[in-house]
Formats: structure tokens, sequence, C-alpha cells
């Protein structure tokens, strides 16, 4: 019972496992890993590579009278004598070209225009930052009128140290401070090694006035937040880089890093907090709860890392030390399925990681999020309206990418970029084929074109198809190996039946009974010898039609010994009627070919039994085993009266055995076996003749060589 219920467990496993339904799976997922990019929700391709270096040259996208279409925006000098604007239309022509006083600034850093909706007029102002020597200047371009509405306006002397003029302007904010309903444009001013100015600014368009913190020996790096109360601050944190002299005749020098706190009108709202050490510096803020959350980072040995908790107005409540870790960019907040991640790329014995901020623990950690990004910085990228992508620079393999669909995708720009969180400079422009992104390696300006794999939607019921044309396909090959297996079964049996026909009308009991009075005859007659002989060669062909009777081929040494047990008996009923030569070349290995039992045999018979009747001398039967350059040949040959006197013959005499349905047999035999097994073995009967008469048959049997 037990054995009966494994063998049928056995069976339905085997069952299962060869279910076309369960091998389609494999194939399925090798095909879905191969075509990566049919199932990507996005793609990425370059589409145009514009040199921007030598005018500054810079285009900016941006929807400026809300249709929903963003106007192409050139900043640049134009000839290198003065900066202007071109603004172009949908069909890229030019539409407008407007100039302004001085140059593009002639800094390391982008130069960003501003768009602000100064006017009320429902189109957004293009506000330009010009130099001309040591000054700088803003201009703006009022879409509606057609006009330059700003030309010029001063904003601040630039260089103090040894008469150098690199500094740093980046754009903030646009905040209605004065409650007028027009918002001021926030800026700051980070003078290099100029040193001067270091301070934050905001212009006033309406009252054509300019407000400004005041000026500081550090470098700011500022973040506007809104409180709950819907108050604007700005925390700038600034890095200790020691540029300043010790004599220097602004407060807050960069001997040491600061945090600063101001309010809309720029004016601090607490005394900035030092942090003593060169190279110190301060990330942050993270806010969290109304807590304002910021990390100390000192590079130089036997100084402590940590962080602080403060609250709005700078009081520190909570100070925390931290592993030695040197942080490498800014703090970037990334949300990702609903829950908001603290992202820094630090290095920490030497090895570049990325850490994630813990609010709760105050703690940088490395948690299952950060393991699944790359070794990169990210910076988030608002891609649609309700979509945000992520601008990496990945810092292992200098390579520059961007990340989509949640973070689920990640495509890879053809070049290093330019991507900082500082000056990110990013523009994006809806047309019909998809979106364009225009990024920078601030020699030259790349356009990419991010279109959505219109499969993507389909893609599950693209994977159910290949899944079931797979399935197909292993059902039909399955069927398809089960029809030529059972075809094979079919044409095994038709063989064996055929062969057991052939060794059935040689042990029929008429033919073992003359056998059986032969070697009784013999005996009586006192050969005892030659009884013996004839008694082992029909115990031999016994054996071999009882021990082979259902397989379809033998090797030669077995058929040769089938025939020759055969022929002795055969010569010694036949006395004097035939004898029989058989000969092999010696260097053909018999047992390593192959042939369709008692094919030879058959055809040997069919020579006693029709080729020598009515002879008046001995006939002799020929069996030639020779080799070719590429066939075994098999001849058999007999000295008869030929086929057609043999027909003859038969029609004419009372024969019960008709000739012809052994070689018929033989060829038929000859035909299964090569269908069977993919052969071409050729089965050939030719009419021997001398001096015109009929003098034989000749049976030519070639066995191709395997290749």
């Amino acid at each position: 019972m037990k054995n009966w219920l494994f063998q049928k467990n056995k069976i339905n496993l085997f069952s299962f496992v060869s279910s076309p339904w369960l091998l389609a799976i494999l194939p399925t997922l090798v095909i879905i890993l191969l075509l990566p990019s049919l199932f990507q929700p996005y793609q990425l391709t370059l589409k145009q590579t514009q040199n921007n270096h030598k005018n500054k040259r810079l285009t900016f996208f941006e929807d400026l009278d809300h249709n929903g279409i963003k106007e192409k925006i050139d900043i640049l000098d134009y000839r290198e004598k003065f900066a202007c604007c071109f603004i172009w239309a949908n069909n890229s022509s030019l539409k407008r070209q407007f100039n302004f006083y001085g140059k593009i600034p002639q800094q390391e850093n982008l130069t960003l225009p501003v768009f602000c909706d100064v006017n009320q007029d429902g189109v957004k102002e293009v506000f330009v930052f010009s130099q001309n020597e040591d000054s700088l200047f803003i201009n703006a371009v009022d879409l509606l009128q057609q006009k330059v509405i700003l030309n010029g306006r001063f904003i601040s002397k630039i260089g103090l140290q040894k008469g150098l003029k690199d500094f740093v302007l980046r754009p903030i904010t646009n905040h209605d401070y004065n409650h007028d309903s027009i918002p001021e444009i926030y800026f700051l001013l980070n003078g290099c090694y100029s040193l001067y100015p270091r301070k934050i600014m905001a212009y006033d368009y309406k009252n054509d006035t300019i407000i400004s913190s005041v000026n500081t020996g550090s470098q700011h790096f500022v973040t506007p937040i809104k409180t709950n109360n819907n108050k604007l601050l700005f925390i700038s944190t600034t890095p200790a880089t020691n540029n300043c002299p010790i004599d220097f005749s602004y407060s807050y020098i960069d001997t040491c890093a600061w945090l600063f706190g101001f309010n809309d009108h720029l004016d601090m709202i607490f005394e900035p907090i030092p942090f003593n050490g060169v190279g110190c510096s301060v990330v942050g803020p993270m806010v969290v709860e109304n807590k304002f959350h910021y990390s100390i980072f000192n590079t130089e040995d036997g100084r402590k890392n940590y962080i602080i908790t403060t609250d709005s107005l700078g009081t520190i409540e909570n100070k925390k030390t931290i592993p030695s870790t040197v942080h490498k960019g800014k703090l970037v907040e990334i949300k990702h399925k609903r829950k908001t991640h603290y992202l820094l790329r630090g290095n920490e014995n030497n090895l570049f990681n990325i850490f994630e901020y813990n609010p709760e623990k105050l703690i940088y950690e490395q948690t299952s999020f950060t393991q699944m990004l790359p070794n990169a910085t990210l910076i988030p990228f608002k891609l649609y309206p309700k979509q945000t992508a992520y601008l990496a620079d990945n810092y292992q393999t200098n390579q520059s990418s961007i990340f989509l669909n949640n973070l689920n995708q990640e495509l890879s720009f053809h070049t290093k970029l330019y991507i900082n969180t500082y000056n990110l400079y990013a523009q994006s422009n809806q047309v019909p084929q998809g979106k364009i992104l225009m990024l920078t390696n601030r020699k030259e300006l790349f356009t990419y074109l991010i279109t959505k794999n219109k499969y993507y939607p389909l893609r599950f019921l693209l994977f159910i198809i290949i899944y079931l044309l797979n399935a197909a396909f292993v059902f039909l090959s399955i069927q398809l190996y089960k029809n030529q297996a059972n075809k094979q079964h079919k044409l095994q049996k038709e063989i064996v039946s055929l062969q057991l026909k052939l060794v059935n009308a040689q042990l029929d009991p008429h033919f073992a009974f003359n056998a059986l009075n032969l070697v009784s005859s013999k005996i009586l007659k006192g050969n005892r010898y030659e009884a013996y002989d004839l008694m082992t060669s029909f115990s031999s062909m016994m054996r071999s039609a009882m021990s082979f009777s259902d397989i379809v081929s033998w090797n030669l040494t077995k058929e040769l010994e089938f025939v020759r047990a055969y022929l002795k008996l055969m010569s010694g009923r036949f006395k004097n009627l035939f004898e029989y030569k058989i000969n092999n070349d010696e260097n053909i290995d018999l047992t390593k070919i192959f042939i369709s039992r008692l094919l030879i045999q058959n055809t040997v018979e069919n020579s006693i039994k029709h080729a020598f009747n009515n002879i008046s001398y001995t006939g002799l039967i020929s069996i030639n085993i020779t080799q070719t350059a590429n066939a075994i040949k098999i001849v058999v040959s007999d000295n008869g009266i030929g086929r057609k006197k043999a027909r003859h013959n038969n029609n004419t005499t009372n024969n019960t055995q008709k000739g012809g349905n052994g070689l018929r047999w033989c060829k038929k035999q000859v035909n299964m076996y090569n269908e069977l097994y993919s052969t071409k073995i050729s089965f050939i009967i030719e009419d021997l003749s001398s001096n015109h008469k009929q003098s034989g048959t000749q049976t030519t049997i070639s066995i191709p060589k395997k290749t």
C-alpha cells in the first residue's frame, strides 16, 4: 500500500514539474530580464549639445504667462559687449531681444535669472543680474509690455581684498515682506577671496529699494524656512574657511563656523552662534516638529562632531556627540513612500557612504533605505507637478544620473554634469513627445528628452502574453516530442513485428521439424560431430530469436552469427545444393556497425528458396563486407537462376511461398529503420548476367559512416 502511494505521488510530482505552465516561467523571466527598457516607465535620450562657454550662455524654460507652455529664454553677453536676454517663440523663432547695462557676471558659479510678477498683470517679469567692473546691477524685462522696465539698477560693490572681484550670487526666494501684494526678490552675495560683500539682500521693485542683512566676515548658505504661523525665516550656516585676516573690519569672521537667523526684514533674530575650529562647518537645518536640527562637523584631528537642536530663536536645547564623519555636501530631504528621509553623504573611516539622519535618536546611520541608494548626493527636482525626480552625482563611478518613478528607476546621462545642491542648473519644458530636460557641465548645455514608455501601463498584460506564448511553445514542444516518440514507438513495433514474422518464418514448426529430422538423420548415420554442429547452430538461432525478439537493431557481429547458423542448417538440409562464403574487411569493427535485425539473413533466405531451383551445378552464396570513405558496404550475391526465371517458376508451380515477399519486407524494413533513426541505409537489388544471360542476383546494403 505504501509503495503504491509513493509511486502515485511520484507520478503526480513528475506531472506537476513537467507541466507547461511551470516550465514556461523560467523562459518568461529570462525574456523580461533581456528586455528591461521595454518595461521601464521612462526613457532618456540626448537630443542636442550646445557650447555655452564663450559668451556665458545659459538657456532657461519658464511658463511666464501661465498658459501651460514654457517660454525659452537665453541669457548671454551679446558679442561680448553687453548682457542681453533672448525670448523665443514656441516655433523656435526669435520673439524679442532685450539689452542690459553691463555684462553677465564673471563668476565661477552659474548666473540664474529670477522670475517674478511684480506688475501684477499675470505675466512674470524676467530679472537678470549684470556686472560692470566692480559693481553689480539688476535688470528686468516686462514681456507683456515688451520692454525693459529696469536697466542697470545698482545693487552692490564687489571686491575688497587685493582687488579681487570673485563672488557667488544666488537667488533665494520671492516673498512679500511689506504686505503690499508684490513679492520682493531675495538673493545672497558671497564674496570669495574678495571678502566683500557677504550678506543677504532683497530688492523691492515697487518702491525701488534694497534691504540687506549686516555684512559679515563669513559666507552664507541660506535656507528659507516657513514657520507654523506662516512667517519666513532665513537660516544661514557658514563654514570656517579662514580667509579673513584677524583685523578684518566686519564681525563674525570665518575663523570659525557660524549659525545665523534672520527674519524677512533681514534683521537678526538671535545672536549668531559660533563653532570653533578651522575647517568646521554647520549643516542644516532640518525642521522636525518645530525643532531645528543642525550637524556640526570638524575636519581637524581631535575635534568632536555633534548634533544640536534649537528653537526658532536659536536657543540650544539638545547637544549630542556623534562619531567622526567628514560631511560632503548638504543635507537633502527626500520623501519616499510617504516617509521623509534626511540624507547626507559623508566619509567615515576613509569610506564614502550615504547616511540617514534619525531626528528622534539624533544620530546618523546607514539604513535599509540608504543601502538601496547609489553612493551619490541626491538632489530633489520637480519634473512633473506631482512627481519629484532626483538628480545625482555618483562619486564612485563619476557618472551623473536621474532617478525617477519613486527612486525605482535610474537613467544615466551620457557625461558628467554639474549637479550641486547650491547651484542646481536644471530646467524642464513639456513638449508633445515628453519632457525636455536642460542640464550643463558648465562648458556645454545638454538637452535631454524624457519620454514615458507607452508600453509601461501594459506591462502586466505583456507579461501575461509572453508567459502564455511561452506556455504554448512549451506545450507544442512537448506535444511534438510526444508525437515523435509515439511515431518512433509505432515504427519500432512495426519493425519488430516484421522481424518477428521473419523469425517465425524461420522458426515455424515446419522449419523446426525439418531441422530436428536433419539432426536425427545425422545421428542415425553415425555422423555425431556433424549432428552436434547442426544442433549448435539451431540452438544459436533459437537463443538469438528469443533473446532479441523485442529489439529493432543489433550489430553486424550478431547478425553474421545468426546468418552463419542459418546457412549451416540450410546447407546441411539441402546437401550439395549450395555453398557459402562470408568475407569481411579486418579493419572494420563489426561490433560498432548496427543494422536492422535479420536484414542480411532474409536476403540470404530469399536466395536459398528461389535462386537454386532446378540447377545442374552447385550454387554459391557470397557475403562480402567492405568499407569506402563514406560507407560500409554489404554485398550478398548468388549464382542462381535470377529473379525473372524464379518468378516464372513460382507462377507455374504450385508453390505456396510466392517469391518477392521477403525482399519487399526487407525494403520496408529498411525504410522504417531509416525513418526511425534518421539514417540513410540503402538497399539495392541487381540482376547479374553473363553472355547476355542472367547468372544470379546481387543485393547491396550501404550503411553511411557516422560523421
